[in-house]
Parts: structure tokens; sequence; C-alpha cells
């Protein structure tokens, strides 16, 4: 997870924010035969608050991040956010036989949750899941 936070109280401000990631699969083989695999959320994560990320993978070799740049600023002149994020899977081999997939959310999970709340869930081989926000604000008197 990649977080960035850029503040000013007041005043003349520029303020620049930015979280970045990279993941990079290549080359990769995966032979599976196991009869189930998943993932769960069970009665999980009720009421969590803010900038939530959760990544589950029950499968080989994925890609899961996520990433937020929050820029605030009340009386500044200028704010940026950026979040960036790059993922590459080049070259990879997946073979699987007899396998069940399965991801879920049960019982509530993530009930009354707010704000910004990014889940990934992958049970599958080499797969790119982002959650990736980028947030700026300012408040000017003119």
């Amino acid at each position: 997870n990649a977080v960035s936070v850029s503040m000013a109280a007041d005043g003349d401000s520029f303020l620049h924010a930015e979280s970045a990631a990279q993941k990079i699969m290549s080359g990769n083989g995966i032979e599976a035969t196991q009869i189930t695999r998943g993932n769960l959320i069970d009665n999980g994560l009720k009421g969590v608050a803010g900038i939530v990320g959760v990544n589950q993978s029950a499968g080989s070799i994925n890609n899961q991040d996520n990433a937020a740049s929050m820029a605030v600023g009340p009386g500044s002149m200028a704010a940026l956010s950026e979040a960036d994020l790059g993922m590459v899977n080049t070259g990879n081999c997946s073979r699987e036989t007899g396998v069940a997939l399965t991801d879920t959310l049960a019982n509530g999970a993530l009930a009354t949750a707010s704000g910004i709340v990014g889940v990934n869930q992958s049970s599958g081989c080499m797969n790119n899941q982002a959650n990736v926000v980028a947030v700026c604000a300012v408040s000017s008197p003119f």
C-alpha cells in the first residue's frame, strides 16, 4: 500500500502529494492441481473508516496494490495530488486442472464502512488488481 499526504494550515502554499508503485511479473510459470482455493472476508471490516486497503490472494503471482494520495490546503494557492500505479504481466503461463476458485464477502462484511475503502480478492493466477485514489482540495476566500 502506498499513501502520500500533503497538508498546509493556511497561507500561500503549493501542495503536492504523490504515491507510486510498480509491479512487474515476467516469465513465471504456474502448475496447480489443488482441489479448492479461495478467499473469504466473513463478518469482518465492519465499521472501518478513513482510507482502508485490503488485499487477499489465494492464487499465485498476483499483483494487488492500493495507492492513495491527498493534498489539502485551506487558503493555499494550488494543490496537486496524483497516485500512479504501473502493473505489467508478460510471458507468463498458468496451467490449472480441476481447481474450484472462490472469492466471497459474507455476513455483513464491510457493513457501515465509510470513507475510501478498497478491497481486492483474487483466487486465480497472475491477476492485476488495484485501487487508486487521488484527492486534492483547496479553499480560497477569492
